[in-house]
């Protein structure tokens, strides 16, 4: 495989069918939760605190093990987005989810 580079432009989160999503906080003392939820519920199925990158591989390591939803995987751009979440909250003070 020969190296190339690829320029790229900013596109929209493709989102996957996998009965999931996110609700993604900044708590006041500066840590995020991440609160997995199901499409077709009003609680929480699990909760995760801590920085960024503890809550974005316990959650994505929680998916992995879990089956929830239709699906037993969240997408790699589903993944990804929420990672892209967890850091801007983290850094961003005056975070609010997209």
């Amino acid at each position: 495989m020969t190296w190339e580079l690829r320029e790229v432009k900013d596109t929209e989160c493709t989102m996957d069918d996998s009965g999931v999503y996110t609700v993604i906080h900044r708590t006041a003392d500066g840590r995020v939760r991440a609160d997995l939820m199901a499409v077709k519920g009003s609680e929480p199925i699990v909760s995760f605190i801590g920085t960024a990158n503890a809550v974005r591989k316990a959650l994505i390591r929680y998916l992995s093990n879990n089956r929830i939803g239709t699906h037993p995987y969240i997408s790699q751009e589903h993944a990804s987005y929420i990672g892209y979440e967890l850091l801007r909250a983290e850094m961003d003070p005056n975070y609010v989810q997209d």
